[in-house]
């Protein structure tokens, strides 16, 4: 089930950045031979992209692909599924699905009556087996066991991603159903010094999952006529990057969430990320995040907002069909063609700002600290 999660998990991470490039980069009409609406459409050898409704090289199922390689996440690679796939004389590694060739007493490895096995392992109908009721080899217990290939246990260290949750390891992919929090203690100062209108309960759940995810108490406003950003914000949301009284507080405009909301296809990921994306401002100011360049501080706060997307897809709170209309969302607060990257209002392109959101979604995955991993 963990690595089951995890591949889930992978997925929408992958699927969220090619999304962006075709935005970004979708040329003004298609090639008819090349739409689809289901794999039946497409030639063989190739899959339908659902997101963009074109035939692409890929696969299913094993079966899709020639021999010797598997159909992992839609794609075929070298690997095996079991140790008939490896040809005499080599296993199929559970952990890898990649064919590991065999030497003499191994485990899974080929052997004569009377061929001594290594360590516990005994010679059962001709391959090195364990003894019934003997336990195989523990990822994590500090022995690297015969035929063991835990890194942590036989070398190399914790690795990311091979579905191993080895002890001291931070990686979400592995250590499922861990969903660590990054409390902060955030907090206002004192009372707004801008009018604070009251949210309705829509975003205060919102609000209620961000200040969990954080371990903190940020108060979300409404914007009123005396707002710095301009009178009710004028479809915009702001925060503080630096301890000042502004502090603690998330100044938005409603329409902008519910825009938002309407172009993500009615996912409420879309609006949560414009304001994990302002709260992210609230986390540079406490870890002293700055840089001279505004278009930075963005990009950084979209990462903190991508960081905070990882955490509830690690729960199970969103799907696939949230991230890629968050990504739409995302895209559509794009700064125009004319806008230089040193412009003090630059937030970045749709390319920029999808990188920035997934790839904090990854650190968090990873279990990079997300100071480090969204630094501006």
């Amino acid at each position: 089930m963990k690595l089951l999660i995890a591949r889930r998990l992978r997925a929408a991470i992958a699927l969220a950045a090619p999304l962006a490039a075709g935005l970004a980069l979708q040329p003004a009409c298609q090639d008819d031979d090349d739409e689809c609406v289901v794999d039946a459409d497409c030639p063989e050898g190739a899959i339908c992209d659902s997101i963009t409704d074109e035939c692409e090289q890929g696969c299913r199922l094993d079966e899709d692909c020639r021999s010797g390689l598997i159909c992992e996440r839609d794609e075929c690679v070298q690997g095996c599924r079991s140790d008939s796939d490896c040809g005499e004389g080599n296993f199929c590694s559970p952990i890898s699905d990649k064919c590991i060739e065999c030497s003499p007493g191994l485990a899974n490895c080929p052997c004569a009556a009377g061929d001594a096995c290594s360590g516990v392992l005994v010679c059962q109908a001709g391959i090195c087996r364990y003894p019934p009721g003997d336990d195989t080899p523990t990822c994590g217990d500090d022995v690297c066991s015969p035929g063991e290939e835990c890194p942590d246990d036989c070398g190399g260290g914790p690795v990311c991603g091979d579905g191993l949750c080895a002890p001291g390891e931070a990686c979400a992919f592995d250590c499922m159903p861990t969903c660590p929090n990054r409390p902060l203690g955030m907090a206002p100062f004192g009372p707004s010094p801008f009018q604070c209108g009251a949210p309705g309960p829509v975003t205060l759940a919102l609000m209620s999952d961000i200040n969990e995810f954080w371990g903190s108490d940020l108060v979300a406003c409404v914007c009123g006529a005396d707002n710095p950003l301009g009178p009710y914000c004028l479809g915009n949301a702001g925060a503080s990057s630096t301890l000042n009284q502004a502090f603690g507080y998330i100044y938005f405009d409603p329409n902008k969430l519910a825009d938002l909301q309407a172009t993500a296809g009615g996912s409420l990921l879309a609006p949560a990320w414009l304001l994990a994306h302002e709260a992210g401002h609230n986390v540079q100011a406490i870890h002293g995040l700055s840089s001279p360049w505004t278009i930075y501080l963005e990009l950084s706060a979209d990462c903190l907002a991508g960081y905070f997307i990882g955490w509830l897809a690690c729960q199970g709170e969103i799907n696939e069909f949230d991230v890629q209309g968050t990504m739409m969302a995302v895209c559509s607060g794009q700064d125009s063609a004319q806008t230089p990257w040193f412009d003090p209002k630059a937030h970045g392109s749709c390319q920029n700002r999808v990188d920035s959101t997934v790839g904090g979604m990854s650190a968090f995955f990873a279990g990079h600290p997300p100071e480090e991993a969204c630094a501006p």
